[in-house]
């Protein structure tokens, strides 16, 4: 590997690794393709999986539009960060589009098992269409929620210091509650899936492009072989690579998609600048060469 990142800057030591046989390229492949996706993973992780939640995206619209449909029906209590009480004489209930929203008290539990988000007194659960069960604990939300509280200042409009408040910021304290105890599962399916996709589109991206180098003639002659190019390929991702990560981590939040642009187009510009200018270079070496050990057999006789 480490000859590997040692000649990939260069054009012509890049070409030259054509003839670099090792097992170290599959490696070399996989850990690029992993680094690549740093800033994008970064990114899920800081959006607790806010992508992949649809949970989370209905509610997201619910506060953005109606975030009274959130706030009248919050129960009175508080979600600690070890359990939610409940205080409420009636049973107050959420619905949206999809899935319903529903609050226990200590020893109360959900007979329900489908579409159902249910705040029970030691963890949440919800179920989805078909009824699987995704548990969540309170022990992941940053700080506590007095749902008390919140539904007094969405009710007078006005807190503790007269000042008015705004009503999709309140339903979106909820909606958070909600985001940070499922985060560790919607986190792990974001990763998992941006990996899944990556590594597929990159195997697609470097057979079919090194398929294309096939076509590739220089002074009528074939330049590589297919094994050849998916090696200069591989090699080639080091440099976009690098730049790519280095933006993204700069700012994950906003150039993530960029660095990705990045390394998607400046792998196979890098691989073809290898083929055309690194084996032009290599080339004239080679005639060089010769033509010294010609003047020097000449010199003898």
């Amino acid at each position: 590997m480490i000859t590997i990142i040692k000649n990939s800057f260069k054009f012509k030591n890049l070409f030259g690794l054509r003839k670099h046989k090792s097992v170290a390229y599959v490696f070399y492949f996989i850990l690029m393709v992993l680094l690549s996706l740093l800033p994008q993973n970064l990114q899920i992780i800081k959006n607790d999986g806010f992508e992949f939640n649809n949970i989370v995206i209905e509610l997201n619209e619910i506060a953005e539009t109606d975030p009274k449909q959130i706030l009248n029906l919050l129960p009175e209590g508080v979600i600690e960060k070890t359990y939610f009480l409940n205080e409420s004489t009636i049973d107050t209930v959420i619905k949206t589009k999809t899935f319903t929203i529903e609050f226990y008290k200590q020893g109360e539990v959900s007979t329900e098992k489908k579409n159902l988000v249910a705040f029970e007194y030691d963890k949440v659960v919800y179920y989805d269409g078909n009824g699987n069960k995704l548990e969540g604990s309170y022990r992941d939300l940053d700080t506590r929620l007095n749902l008390s509280y919140l539904k007094d200042l969405s009710k007078y409009g006005i807190d503790e210091n007269n000042e008015p408040v705004n009503q999709t910021e309140l339903a979106l304290q909820f909606v958070e509650v909600v985001k940070k105890v499922f985060s560790p599962y919607f986190i792990a399916q974001g990763i998992s899936v941006t990996l899944i996709g990556n590594y597929a589109l990159n195997i697609a991206l470097l057979f079919l492009i090194c398929l294309i180098f096939l076509l590739i003639r220089i002074n009528y002659k074939k330049v590589a072989s297919y094994v050849e190019y998916l090696r200069i390929y591989i090699a080639a991702f080091t440099l976009p690579v690098i730049i790519g990560v280095v933006l993204g981590l700069i700012s994950y939040q906003y150039l993530s998609p960029f660095s990705q642009v990045i390394i998607q187009w400046g792998t196979p510009a890098m691989a073809i600048g290898a083929v055309f200018i690194g084996s032009k270079k290599e080339r004239k070496e080679k005639e060089q060469a010769a033509a010294e050990k010609s003047e020097a057999v000449m010199d003898v006789h």
